[in-house]
Formats: C-alpha cells, sequence, structure tokens
C-alpha cells in the first residue's frame, strides 16, 4: 500500500496541552476528513502495520514505538487530539499526506475580483470543456480524432440549454489531426471553438470518394441534428488537405440560429461548407462572419495541383424562411463558383433571405461565375441581397457571370437586390441562365438577362425581380418596384445605359435633379448664383446622396418639392449658401419626408 508520512505528529512529533505540559499519555484518533468514520494510520513507510486508533502517546508526549505516523496516499485524514481524559485539545482536517498532491477539488480559487466567490480549482476549470482533457496532442502527427470526439460526446451528454462549447486550445500553433470524421450532434447545443490562438484541424486520412461521399459522410467536421439551437463554429482553421470532400457538412435548419465566425478553411474537394437546411419547415438562421475559403485548385491554375472543388460556400435551402448572412468575408472561387444556392429534395415553398455584406469574391480560371443558383420548381425562393460587395480576379481569372441561373430559361429566381453594386469592369454579365454542367463559355449557350453595370452607374438600390424575361428582348428595362424607373435600354441584344458620368458638371440654368443623379457631384461650375430643385423623396431609391459645392462666389438655392422639407427648415422652404466659394454640402433623403444633411461646409440658411 502507498503511505505517505503524516503532517500530523509525523517524525519524532511531541505533543502538548494548551498550557504547555507535555501531553503524557494523551490520544491522536484519525478518522477520514469531515466524518467520524475511523481510518487507519501505519507505523512504517512500508504500510503494512496500522497503528492503534487512537495512537496512545509515551510520558514524553510523544508518538511511541517508531515515532512516525503514515497515512494512506491520495486520502484525506481528520485527527483529533485529546488528553488522557478524553478532554478534546485539537481538530486537524482535511489532511493528506506529505508528498501527496492534492486533488484540485481540494485546492481553494478566489478569483480577483469585487464581490466574486472562492471556488475551488477543479469546478474552475471544469467551466470549460477541452479537446486535451480528452487527451488530444495537437501536434499534426497524432490521431486526436477519437480523443475528439469523447469530448463532443460528454458536451451533448450535458444536455443543457447553453450552448456548450468544446474548446481546442491554440497557443501552441496545435495542429489537431484527424483520420477520419468528427461528429458534433447540435441537437444539444454544442459548438467547437479555437482558444488561445487560432489551432488547426487538419484530415489526414484516406482520399474520399468524391461520387459515393457526395454528403454528410464525406466532411471533415459534420454537424448533425436539427435545431443547432446556438451553436456554431468558430476561431478555427480547417485543412481538408485536398482529401475530404466537406471542411464543415451543417445540416437542419439552424433554429434560432447557427454562428459561423473566424472560420478559415481550404482544401476540400467537392464543397468548403455545405448548408442543407432541411426540407422540413422551421426557421432558418445561419450566420458566416470574418471568414476565408479557400477550395482546392486545378493544375490549371497557377502553381496549384490539386482536384478542385465545386462551390466554397454550397447552401440548399428547404421548405422555411429566414435569414442566412454571408459577412466580411473572403471566397476564392471552385470549378463551379464561389457561392452555390440550390433545393433540397422535397422542398416545395421557401422565402429564404439571404444577405450577403461587404463580401469579396475571387475568381480563378476563365469564364467564372461568381454566385449560381438552382432553384428548380422551388415557389417563392425569397430574395439575395449584395451589399458593399466586390468581385475580383485571380490568377488566370476572368467572370462570366455575377449571377447564373443554372436550371433552366424559365427556372424560378429569387429578387435580387444590390445595395450597392460595386462593379468591375471585367464582369460583363450580372444574371445568365446556364445549362446543367455549368457551360457558359459558349454564347450560344448562354441566355443573357439582364446586362451590365460599370463603376459609371451608380444607382444605389437595384433590385432584380423574377419577371425579368429570360432572353434578351430590345426596350427599355425597368427596376421591379412598380415604379417604372428607367435603368437602361437593350438595343442590337446590347445594353446602353442611361446615365452619365457620376459628376456633373454645373448647369448654366436652373437645374432639376432626377433619380439617376444618384450620388453625383453638382455645382455651379464658375457661373454663380444657382437653383436646384430637388426630386421628391418618395420618387427615389433608398439611400439617395447628392452632393453639392459652390466653387466659386454665387449662392446655391435648393428648393425641395411636394411637401419634402430640407434639414432643420420646414416644408417647401429653400436652403441657401452665403454665397462664398467652397460653401459644399451632402444630402440623403431621409425618413418623413426630410433630406437629412449629412456634411456641411460654410454657413447654409
Amino acid at each position: 500500500m502507498a503511505v505517505n508520512l503524516s503532517p500530523v505528529g509525523g517524525v519524532a512529533a511531541q505533543f502538548f496541552t494548551n498550557s504547555g505540559a507535555v501531553l503524557t499519555g494523551g490520544k491522536l484518533f484519525t478518522y477520514l476528513a469531515g466524518t467520524t468514520t475511523p481510518a487507519a494510520a501505519y507505523t512504517s513507510s512500508n504500510g503494512s502495520t496500522a497503528w492503534t486508533n487512537p495512537i496512545v502517546l509515551d510520558a514524553a508526549g510523544r508518538v511511541p514505538g517508531s515515532g512516525e505516523i503514515w497515512i494512506t496516499d491520495g486520502l484525506l485524514y481528520k485527527f483529533l487530539l485529546k488528553d488522557a481524559n478524553d478532554v478534546l485539545i485539537a481538530t486537524y482536517d482535511n489532511i493528506s499526506g506529505i508528498n501527496t498532491l492534492p486533488d484540485a477539488s481540494q485546492v481553494s480559487y478566489d478569483p480577483p475580483f469585487t464581490g466574486s466567490t472562492i471556488t475551488n480549482v477543479e469546478d474552475k476549470l471544469a467551466q470549460y470543456v477541452s479537446v486535451q482533457d480528452f487527451g488530444a496532442v495537437g501536434d499534426g502527427a497524432t490521431d486526436d480524432q477519437p480523443a475528439i470526439q469523447k469530448a463532443l460526446d460528454y458536451a451533448a451528454s450535458l444536455s443543457n440549454q447553453s450552448p456548450t462549447f468544446v474548446l481546442f486550445p491554440g497557443q501552441n500553433n496545435e495542429v489537431y489531426a484527424i483520420e477520419s470524421q468528427i461528429v458534433v450532434d447540435s441537437d444539444y447545443n454544442v459548438g467547437i471553438s479555437g482558444f488561445g490562438g487560432t489551432p488547426t484541424i487538419k484530415y489526414t486520412g484516406p482520399i474520399m470518394n468524391t461520387s459515393t461521399q457526395d454528403n454528410s459522410t464525406g466532411a471533415m467536421i459534420y454537424f448533425s441534428g436539427n435545431d443547432h439551437a446556438f451553436g456554431g463554429i468558430k476561431d478555427l482553421f480547417v485543412d481538408a488537405s485536398s482529401a475530404a470532400n466537406f471542411c464543415v457538412y451543417l445540416e437542419g435548419i439552424c433554429q434560432p440560429q447557427f454562428n459561423i465566425k473566424n472560420l478559415h478553411m481550404k482544401h476540400a474537394q467537392l464543397d468548403i461548407i455545405y448548408a442543407n437546411n432541411n426540407a422540413a419547415l422551421g426557421q432558418t438562421q445561419l450566420f458566416i462572419d470574418e471568414c476565408t475559403f479557400f477550395p482546392a485548385t486545378a493544375a490549371t491554375f497557377s502553381g496549384q495541383t490539386a482536384v478542385c472543388g465545386r462551390y466554397p460556400i454550397h447552401i440548399a435551402v428547404g421548405s422555411n424562411t429566414g435569414m442566412i448572412r454571408i459577412s466580411n468575408t473572403g471566397i476564392d472561387s471552385g470549378v463551379a463558383g464561389c457561392v452555390g444556392i440550390t433545393v433540397v429534395a422535397g422542398a416545395t415553398v421557401c422565402n429564404e433571405q439571404i444577405l450577403m455584406d461587404n463580401v469579396r469574391f475571387e475568381t480563378y480560371g476563365s469564364n467564372k461565375d461568381v454566385i449560381v443558383l438552382d432553384y428548380g420548381a422551388l415557389a417563392n425562393p425569397g430574395e439575395i441581397t449584395l451589399l458593399n460587395c466586390k468581385p475580383s480576379i485571380g490568377d488566370a481569372g476572368s467572370i462570366s457571370a455575377y449571377i447564373a441561373n443554372a436550371t433552366s430559361p424559365a427556372g424560378t429566381r429569387p429578387v435580387i437586390n444590390f445595395v450597392p453594386y460595386i462593379a468591375q469592369n471585367a464582369m460583363t454579365y450580372i444574371y445568365s441562365d446556364v445549362d446543367a454542367t455549368y457551360n457558359v463559355t459558349d454564347d450560344a449557350k448562354r441566355q443573357t438577362v439582364i446586362f451590365a453595370i460599370n463603376q459609371n452607374a451608380s444607382v444605389g438600390r437595384l433590385q432584380l425581380g423574377t419577371a425579368m424575361p429570360s432572353t434578351p428582348v430590345d426596350g427599355d428595362y425597368y427596376l421591379n418596384d412598380n415604379t417604372r424607373q428607367l435603368i437602361g435600354h437593350v438595343n442590337g441584344h446590347t445594353f446602353v445605359q442611361p446615365f452619365g458620368n457620376p459628376t456633373l458638371l454645373g448647369p448654366s440654368a436652373p437645374y432639376t435633379v432626377a433619380y439617376t443623379d444618384f450620388d453625383k457631384l453638382i455645382h455651379n461650375n464658375n457661373a454663380g448664383a444657382l437653383s436646384i430643385t430637388l426630386p421628391e423623396i418618395s420618387t427615389v431609391l433608398t439611400g439617395f446622396k447628392l452632393n453639392i459645392a459652390a466653387t466659386t462666389s454665387g449662392a446655391i438655392t435648393l428648393t425641395p418639392s411636394g411637401s419634402d422639407a430640407i434639414y432643420t427648415k420646414t416644408a417647401g422652404q429653400t436652403f441657401v449658401s452665403s454665397g462664398s466659394a467652397g460653401d459644399s454640402l451632402i444630402l440623403m433623403a431621409g425618413p418623413s419626408s426630410r433630406w437629412v444633411v449629412l456634411s456641411k461646409v460654410g454657413t447654409w440658411a
């Protein structure tokens, strides 16, 4: 039996009464800590001979015989010291042997915060679940899948309503190699997160079959279940090593919400992330923020030799409503595009709102589409809104279509909103129909729907709806908002913009602002006083903005239309500059029929 020297009376100890007299015939009782259950103490380090309980002290107040007391390793004791008449002198509780490491539950933790509560180290550490608690190494070579799965299964067993995030420590740049899939049961509110850095989960198993494992079995990380209540994945690198088909496969309706944040994924054979929202009813809330997506790239791409994924983000919508938001994210293209949106088998109706905010799309290879839609016969496909998004060209890259409809010319389309759309000269088409093999290089197979918009077409909010024709037809094209505001004209299958240069030279006569003057600069062109009539706010697009400047002396007079008012003025009152050169103003159409002043230089009244 393993024993350690007792700190109470251990070697050659002498005991005294409280008055200082030698404790002749004193008694030392040994119990289990916190109880009155006797616990054996031993006469020597071999732990073979137990003391009588109590141990009776000799005439000198010492432990008789060997003069030593040894107690069981890892066991906590309580000592009672009494005199020869059984009068209690002292009690010593929760005593462990010398050289015995205390259990974490025996070490107190006093948080250094005002009003905090003392706990113990075990409870403090148990506030977090780490894969290293279950044996994960993170050396990039050891298969950490079994340890990681144990940690995830434990988190699922907690079954609480608050999300439990399993932590992947990364302070030493850990790389957690997995040779097989890890499964996160998100029905039990489980998420995974890097901690203390940005560690990597790397797939080191056999190459997956892209035909038979084009589903959840082909994923490195599989979020199973349905609701995914407040779960997520964040602060990690995920490397599929050009062997796994998916980095992350998310299945279910993400209700009430699922968060993917600061996740950097690369080198999947099929799709980086696949979000399957289930054909069942339910409200989807999926948020992807501050991420990068880099698929495995084809040999024809500069410097790359791996196979090429289809889409970095592949979203399959179901018969549900809700929002999917992708923001502050960079997406490199796969062989089919940057983002693919398809329909779950069995889905019949959908009203999904998909928002892409401040997303950079980079295309590699020639004639790549940015977003490819395949809604089939799905009714009410919802809306897709792109806010401050920008495509760019990678190695040997070119863009064929910003949004391609891969079903058929008559296929269902969602409403498309650009708010505003930041275009690039290299992009030719906003919305095109392509065949099932994504062949968009053959003009005979491409059926262009809308038109090009370049840097000179600052129209604010452009909405393209399902009412647009599927083939280019000569004639005028309008916004799909029942206002019949002209966007442009197609003549001989060529789009002609109605807009001029975004900088409007100063007119020499009173000027009436048109809705197409969004974000233009209007100045007095060194011609002195200038009178400007503003459009009625109800007739312009959301976020309509004007820049007014005096390049030379001369008052600029702004007159609102209808019942509109400017700044602090009442309805119909003019707003006039001081007449000094350099007076300037930035106006925006605001709520309640009032023009809001965003910036003002000089005196205006």
